[in-house]
């Protein structure tokens, strides 16, 4: 059993971005704002000023990475910024963080290729499925549950 997520131990994690603020970064947030009882503290700095250099961009990626224990990579930042989707992914496996890639949002587009290569998990955008996966991955919890339906008979 892995160390539970709590309020004064919450997950640490990071979402892709490419210093800009999108709906799909704050759609992550969005929906673990919705789940009960999930705390956790975003490592991502997409607000900082973007770096004038790629090596400087790569650096800063690392230290958000690293401060991280699971990393979010979204599907749909792949075709604007596929070589810094492909540096998050291998500098996280590199780090042995896990990897969760969200799949593209409302519509039915493949996932590339070069990210599910390198994910622990593909998610579709189900906060429940993203939360489970988050306890699964970066702190080993069973994520076994049950959901219970009441209903009448009339």
């Amino acid at each position: 059993m892995g160390t539970p997520i709590t309020e004064a131990n919450p997950l640490r994690l990071f979402v892709s971005h490419d210093w800009a603020d999108d709906h799909d970064y704050h759609r992550v947030f969005e929906f673990l704002e919705s789940r009960d009882h999930f705390h956790y503290r975003n490592c991502s700095r997409p607000q900082d000023l973007r770096p004038p250099t790629a090596e400087a961009r790569r650096e800063a990626l690392r230290a958000q990475i690293a401060s991280a224990e699971a990393v979010v990579l979204l599907a749909a930042h792949y075709a604007p910024n596929a070589e810094a989707l492909e540096f998050m992914s291998v500098f996280a496996q590199a780090a042995r963080k896990p990897v969760l890639v969200l799949r593209h949002f409302g519509v039915a587009l493949p996932v590339p290729v070069a990210l599910q290569m390198g994910a622990n998990a593909l998610l579709d955008w189900d906060g429940r499925a993203i939360v489970d996966a988050f306890r699964r991955y970066a702190r080993g919890e069973d994520t076994a549950g049950w959901d219970v339906v009441e209903f009448t008979l009339d």
